[in-house]
């Protein structure tokens, strides 16, 4: 039976959701309707239909039925965030494109093993069956045991059908890159060459099913904002970096190893964890690793309150201070941004940690309703 919407799957370690939501933006600039699931929210169009998605959520095949019967859309993306233990969630045939962003080992940590790691991928990679995958031929662990070589399209390596011939870079910060498919270069303002694998396995699904076009792509990726990921703005010759700190470690590293130091303040948040999940160790292990990022690439760091979780202040204070000697402590986060932005000067680069996207934060148990951007904006902007 002939279906009138297609299925794009997105699984791998990072960039899944990211991947996924530039694939909703190129469809919306197809001016057709589209629906995504991502960790970070339902969107229909653009519209949020649900915040603060979980794996549960996303298996739930009777909820996501509901979804899609209240908004039906030509285009469905897809973010496969389960491992392979749950396989048995997702239909085998509803898949027309199966996408991996990459695949590393080290970073996750709720696997017993790298090697059962990697069978719970591939279970979910190999689920869709004689249709059309999308591989990181950079992740060549991965790509020797996949089934069912012959249905893939691959990027990433210079002998794969899409790849990067070249970037270009604003003061370390990705801000351009060329494909070998298009003719010259496509200017985005996701930072970080992690964003390149992104970029390529959204080409490379869109190839897949035949409808990628250079003109679309290149709007698409202009002026994209992913919610909850790395966002890039330049603003009175200052660079402003703005993550909600889920990105991790392995996001920020490839980023601020190649800056000078002397450049760059960091505003950073405290304590954004939900202690109800049994993270705890791993949480002090994030928090000891980010700020010894702190420590050796920002000459001034700025510690704050956001307040959108629960969680043991002091303690996570103690944790994210313990490897800096010499910092800020303004629970404000406006007035943080204010004090980073008054000791800053040209060609600097503010990174503003542990917010992101969201709109409400808590200050001494009021709500404020503001987004990190427009506070940036309004400071650089002379109101001070």
């Amino acid at each position: 039976m002939n279906r009138n919407y297609k299925v794009i799957g997105i699984t791998g370690t990072v960039g899944k959701t990211s991947t996924c939501l530039m694939l909703h933006k190129y469809f919306l600039e197809l001016n057709e309707n589209v629906i995504s699931f991502t960790t970070s929210g339902i969107y229909y169009n653009k519209q949020i239909v649900q915040q603060e998605i979980t794996s549960t959520i996303l298996l739930d095949k009777k909820k996501v039925l509901e979804i899609l019967n209240k908004y039906p859309a030509k285009y469905i993306v897809y973010e496969l965030t389960a491992e392979g233990g749950y396989v048995h969630a997702y239909d085998k045939d509803i898949f027309d494109v199966m996408g991996l962003t990459n695949f590393k080992l080290g970073v996750v940590q709720s696997f017993k093993s790298d090697e059962e790691y990697l069978n719970g991928k591939l279970n979910l990679f190999n689920i869709t069956k004689s249709k059309h995958k999308v591989l990181n031929k950079n992740s060549t662990m991965f790509f020797d045991k996949v089934e069912d070589k012959e249905s893939i399209l691959s990027y990433g390596n210079f002998d794969s059908d899409i790849y990067t011939e070249e970037f270009k870079l604003r003061d370390g910060l990705l801000l351009s890159v060329k494909l070998n498919i298009f003719k010259d270069f496509i200017d985005t303002n996701l930072i970080g060459k992690l964003n390149i694998e992104n970029i390529e396995c959204v080409a490379s699904c869109l190839k897949a099913l035949n409808i990628l076009d250079e003109e679309t792509f290149r709007k698409a990726l202009s002026n994209i904002v992913i919610p909850g990921r790395l966002e890039y703005l330049y603003v009175n010759k200052r660079h402003v970096i703005i993550d909600s700190g889920y990105n991790g470690v392995e996001c920020l590293w490839p980023i601020l190893k190649n800056l000078d130091r002397n450049r760059v303040i960091s505003v950073v948040c405290t304590y954004n964890f939900d202690k109800e999940k049994e993270i705890t160790e791993l949480i002090k292990t994030y928090r000891s690793r980010k700020g010894l990022i702190f420590k050796f690439y920002s000459r001034l760091v700025i510690f704050t309150k956001y307040g959108r979780y629960t969680g043991n202040e002091e303690e996570a204070l103690d944790q994210m201070t313990s490897l800096i000697e010499g910092y800020e402590i303004i629970e404000n986060r406006i007035e943080a941004i204010k004090y980073a932005v008054k000791h800053s000067q040209e060609n600097d680069i503010i990174l503003l940690i542990g917010k992101g996207d969201e709109i409400v934060a808590v200050n001494n148990n009021t709500k404020e309703e503001y987004r990190d951007r427009d506070i940036i904006n309004t400071f650089l902007g002379g109101q001070l």
